[in-house]
Formats: structure tokens, sequence, C-alpha cells
């Protein structure tokens, strides 16, 4: 069972959702296979994969990951702050207003969390990782 860890592969429209599934890839990354096309998962989930990064990161997957998990543990927690104050604040004032506004409030911030944890992640894999990895364990960086 290779130990491939997909990693900076975000497309359009990913969100919390993938950074999580990554998350739990770190939690048993043996438990990941990959054929050429997908990353697939024990339960059955399957992952896009770029073949170029995989290939790159096979070896150097526990560091790329352990920055990844930091990046959701701050996202789990933006999140979890974000609904307990809005709650809080509904219950203190229960007015149809404060209702629309939090829907509002949570929803603008966990989707500009969301894209920044996208730009980071990727950035730190495109400028910090990939030419890294490929130098060394390969000896070329990609173009």
């Amino acid at each position: 069972m290779m130990a491939f860890i997909c990693v900076g592969l975000f497309q359009p429209g990913e969100g919390t959702a993938v950074v999580s599934v990554r998350f739990l890839n770190y939690l048993n990354p043996r438990g990941v296979k990959y054929d050429g096309k997908c990353c697939h998962i024990k339960w059955d989930i399957c992952m896009p994969c770029s073949p170029a990064f995989s290939l790159c990161l096979d070896q150097a997957d526990r560091f790329v990951v352990a920055v990844i998990v930091e990046v959701v543990v701050v996202v789990v927690v933006v999140e979890v702050v974000v609904i307990v104050v809005a709650l809080l604040v509904e219950v203190v004032v229960v007015l149809v207003v404060v209702v629309v506004v939090e829907v509002v409030v949570v929803v603008v911030i966990v989707v500009v969390v969301e894209v920044v944890v996208v730009v980071v992640v990727v950035e730190v894999v495109v400028v910090v990782v990939v030419p890294y990895t490929c130098e060394n364990i390969l000896g070329t960086v990609p173009a």
C-alpha cells in the first residue's frame, strides 16, 4: 500500500470538506492508495490528483500534511467561534434582523476563511514544497 497524500490539489469550489478529507489522510496515511488518477481512501472516497504533485510528494507527505493540519485546526476554531458568538447575540437580542445578520455574518466569514485556506495551502505547496521536494527527491523542478 502506497502512502500518497493528495495535497496542493485544490480545485475551484473546494472547501472545508476537502481539507477534512486530507486531514483524515494524515491520521491514517497508509490507508490511501494512488491509482494514477485518484487517491482512494479506504472507505472508497476518490479524490482527483495531479500525478506530478503526487509523485513529488510521496516521500515528503508528512511535512506537507503537517502544514495542512495546522490550517484545518485554524479553520475549525474560527468557524466554531463565529457560530458561538452569533448564537450568543441571538439569545441576548431575539429579533428577526439579528437572525438574518447572523446567517449573513456566518456565511461570509466561513467563505472568506475557506478562500484564505485554499490560497495559503496552494501557496505553500507551489512556492515551498514542490520546488524543494522535486529538486531533492527527483533532482528536477517541474515546469
